[in-house]
């Protein structure tokens, strides 16, 4: 029998075993093993070993590979947020965002105005696009900016699966129908109304006079108006706003009273169709990253990958050690299996602004997810507040070891790790990853019989 405190002694001498063989009652077991951690306190409940003669061993210095991989597309129709603007960001690139929408028409509110107003006593003002912010600025403190709006001629168009993605190619034809400068400290609920050409709004308010039928349904009025792409200067701050803040408003003044009231007409988003569109220049050394099916391996960044909002980057985790480990033949139960993985300094200078989580998903040799999409592992953050070189992510990964380790068997699997969905679809947050022969490892906590 193995008591707890000869538990704690073994792991804190690290051995390094060779041969070994996946036992076939692991999962019986994982649910009554509890490891923290060898740093701290490490419990097995001296029950659940009292029927058995086990050695227990902590296995590390396995081999890794490590890849920075370009993903190829996030949705980012249904993310709730679009973001405008421009950066460089060290060691990756420039990543301009910019958010294109479809403004639509509210028949029920349309056909209200029609039947309350005479178009006669009423006189056009002006049009905008306007947006609202949510209060994430990045890299902006305060300067002036100017955004453009561009009307683009043709609908936009979603794919087969009702989503438009942050790679989905904008309408080319299109032309420029407004702009606006403004300071870039933008609070949460700060309105940026932005006008548009008077001919255009002239126009509209002409064909809502004469009830044109072009207002007869909502697919006719997108067919006329196409829709809009709002985009910045190059380095420019990148701002944030509430998607369904989007809409087109047409001001009028209504002639009627007195003295002459001032109103204005709302065409919100239409069916939600809206994406933030990201547009990348690399640096030199992600060339080889054309498709998803293309590695950069850490040896060429300098012992590193990357993670990265905007340009879509992530890691890849491989496991030559364990699959080794898999061809030898010693009998052991594996307790837990997790992957630290070490940030690198200089990627996040103030170390408070890292993400509390990262996500991570296995992959198969195509790099398809092996589960669902929506299932994956979360990495938790471990932050040392005192020396912060100490800090890491914990990610579980002891049903993808199993797989390795199963008998008889022979799986092609990785791990794709990445920054959160929201940061990765709609905010430039990048992150590198020390790879394994720095100080990322992975550690197997092990009971042999």
């Amino acid at each position: 029998m193995v008591s707890a405190n000869m538990l704690f002694r073994k792991c804190g001498s690290v051995r390094i075993k060779t041969r070994v063989r996946f036992s076939s009652w692991v999962p019986l077991l994982i649910g009554v093993v509890f490891l923290f951690s060898c740093e701290s306190n490490t419990l097995i409940s001296d029950d659940v070993l009292s029927e058995e003669d086990f050695n227990v061993s902590l296995l590390k210095d396995l081999a890794l590979d490590f890849s920075t991989i370009r993903l190829d597309s996030l949705a980012t129709s249904s993310t709730g947020t679009v973001t405008i603007g421009s950066n460089q960001q060290a060691g990756i690139g420039i990543t301009t965002h910019m958010t294109c929408f479809q403004p639509g028409l509210d028949l029920s509110a349309y056909s209200t105005l029609q039947s309350n107003v005479d178009f006669e006593s009423l006189s056009f003002d002006s049009m905008a696009v306007v947006l609202v912010a949510n209060g994430e600025n990045y890299y902006g403190s305060g300067e002036y900016t100017t955004f453009f709006v561009d009307q683009f001629l043709t609908p936009l168009e979603l794919l087969d699966n009702g989503y438009l993605y942050n790679t989905s190619l904008p309408p080319s034809d299109r032309i420029r129908v407004g702009s606006r400068s403004f300071r870039s400290s933008l609070e949460d609920g700060d309105e940026i109304v932005i006008g548009l050409s008077d001919s255009l709004g002239q126009a509209i308010f002409d064909l809502m006079a004469e009830d044109d039928e072009v207002f007869s349904s909502s697919t006719d009025f997108v067919e006329f108006i196409g829709g809009f792409n709002v985009y910045a200067h190059e380095a420019s701050p990148i701002l944030s706003f509430y998607a369904d803040s989007l809409k087109m408003r047409l001001y009028y003044t209504d002639n009627t009273n007195i003295p002459p009231t001032k109103k204005y007409f709302d065409f919100p988003i239409n069916d939600e169709i809206y994406y933030t569109y990201t547009r990348n220049e690399l640096e030199s050394q992600f060339e080889g990253l054309e498709s998803f099916n293309d590695y950069l391996s850490s040896d060429s960044t300098d012992r590193h990958t990357y993670l990265a909002g905007g340009s879509l980057l992530g890691t890849v985790v491989d496991f030559p050690g364990v699959e080794i480990l898999a061809l030898e033949e010693q009998d052991y139960i594996l307790a837990h299996a997790e992957l630290r993985l070490y940030p690198v300094s200089e990627s996040a200078s103030d170390y408070d602004k890292l993400p509390e989580t990262l996500v991570a998903y296995f992959i198969d040799e195509d790099n398809s997810t092996i589960t669902s999409q929506d299932e994956f592992i979360t990495a938790t953050l471990t932050f040392d507040e005192t020396y912060k070189r100490d800090t890491y992510y914990t990610i579980e990964v002891s049903a993808l070891i199993e797989l390795f380790l199963t008998p008889f068997t022979q799986y092609n699997y990785s791990l794709l790790v990445m920054l959160p969905y929201s940061e990765m679809t709609n905010n430039p947050k990048s992150l590198m990853i020390e790879d394994g022969s720095m100080r990322s490892e992975l550690i197997l906590y092990t009971l042999e019989n």
